[in-house]
């Protein structure tokens, strides 16, 4: 087989099997985002559902507003640590006119929500939002929330709407840490499978090797055998022309070696089944036993003939007198090439 052709052959396969692996991963990668990503905010959406709907939740809130509870200096919050969750669930009591009516009870996160306003667009939905943080430093902090929004089941104290928040910062550094390791763990594994894919290249191409090596050795012997019975039969019929005044009789040897050999040329083209049997890398046999004198003796009788015409000196002693179970095609086949090469090179 051509080596430039089995270089192509194999690497077309090595990136076949790259790109499947490469799909996969993207794949797999993406079906586990969405899937966390859905899951990670379900739990924090069901207790925004069951809050904004807590009546007693609800009461407790209005009733703690309407206490004389003095708003909490901004500097008596907890202190600012980088990187921590300074909310949980927070109610907030608004206004018909969009004005927060619990800030007393927010106590120090008032400071943080100041710039937070009404939305009454999206009623009983679960939807997002951030603020910037910049109460207690000088660096900003992006502070995200989930919210649910809903009409106040009663209007004491002026209240016209329940707005339930929860911080998701935790949330989404998970999600973002998450997503790091994963795109991590599908880069390292996808390199990984590239060397799986070019052992994998390797192993598809050895049969596909193998089989055009068997072709290429049967198109090698098939010449070998086509071109020893041609000579035979072309050097029977140059000797008829030889001999016009002779009569069949006469020439009945010449003549019977030629159909014999053109016989055999038949068979050889049904041979050319071992093609498509060496695919699957079946090898029949069919033996039988033999006389090895008279099978020598057929076997060589025209090699006697090509070497007179060439000029060469072929000698036969055969002293073989029992038999031998073999598969006479394929080791006459053999002997034939062994002999057209003893001939074609001495």
């Amino acid at each position: 087989m051509n080596k430039e052709r089995s270089k192509r052959q194999r690497l077309h396969s090595f990136l076949l099997n790259v790109s499947a692996f490469a799909l996969v991963f993207l794949l797999l990668g993406t079906i586990v985002l969405q899937l966390f990503n859905q899951s990670a905010y379900r739990q924090t959406d069901i207790s925004l559902e069951q809050a904004v709907k807590d009546t007693r939740l609800i009461q407790a809130e209005i009733s703690a507003s309407q206490s004389n509870l003095e708003v909490l200096p901004p500097d008596s919050a907890m202190p600012k640590i980088p990187g921590t969750n300074r909310f949980n669930t927070q109610l907030i009591l608004w206004s018909e006119d969009g004005e927060i009516l619990n800030k007393q009870t927010l106590g120090g996160r008032f400071s943080q929500l100041a710039s937070l306003s009404l939305d009454t667009s999206h009623l009983d939905s679960i939807t997002s939002f951030s603020v910037v943080d910049q109460s207690l430093s000088e660096e900003e902090e992006t502070l995200l929330f989930r919210s649910i929004t809903a009409k106040a089941p009663t209007n004491d104290a002026g209240v016209g709407y329940i707005q339930v928040l929860a911080n998701t910062n935790q949330i989404k550094n998970a999600m973002n840490n998450f997503q790091t390791i994963l795109i991590l763990s599908m880069i390292f594994f996808w390199i990984l499978s590239i060397g799986i894919s070019y052992l994998l290249s390797s192993l598809n191409m050895r049969p596909i090797l193998a089989s055009w090596k068997k072709q290429q050795e049967f198109v090698e012997n098939a010449s070998h055998e086509l071109r020893t019975p041609l000579t035979i039969i072309q050097n029977s019929l140059e000797r008829l022309f030889t001999k016009p005044n002779h009569t069949i009789i006469e020439e009945s040897e010449s003549i019977a070696q030629a159909l014999a050999e053109t016989r055999r040329l038949t068979g050889l083209t049904a041979d050319l089944l071992t093609i498509a049997r060496s695919d699957s890398n079946q090898l029949l046999l069919t033996k039988e036993t033999i006389e090895l004198a008279p099978f020598i003796d057929d076997l060589v009788k025209p090699f006697k003939e090509i070497a007179e015409l060439d000029q060469k000196h072929f000698v036969v002693e055969n002293f073989a007198k029992t038999t031998a179970c073999f598969d006479q095609k394929k080791i006459h086949q053999v002997l034939v090439i062994l002999l057209d090469n003893a001939l074609k090179y001495t």
